[in-house]
């Protein structure tokens, strides 16, 4: 994978036409965790803190209600 956008702190990546949003999800420990994303989210996340953050938050609970 290659990172594309690194800030807010999150990574972007894209391999083969696929976007992935890694950050850390860890309390007191790092615990990094990677999602794949729409290209749309990845261009959105880009943007700005909040928007970052919204993406994230996004994915967190779309893998919530799948466990």
């Amino acid at each position: 994978m290659k990172v594309i956008f690194s800030d807010y702190g999150i990574d972007i990546s894209e391999e083969n036409g696929h976007y992935y949003i890694t950050f850390d999800e860890g309390g007191f420990a790092i615990q990094m965790k990677t999602y794949e994303i729409t290209k749309s989210d990845a261009e959105k996340a880009k943007l700005s803190a909040n928007d970052s953050y919204q993406v994230v938050i996004k994915y967190q609970n779309k893998e919530k209600k799948h466990n």
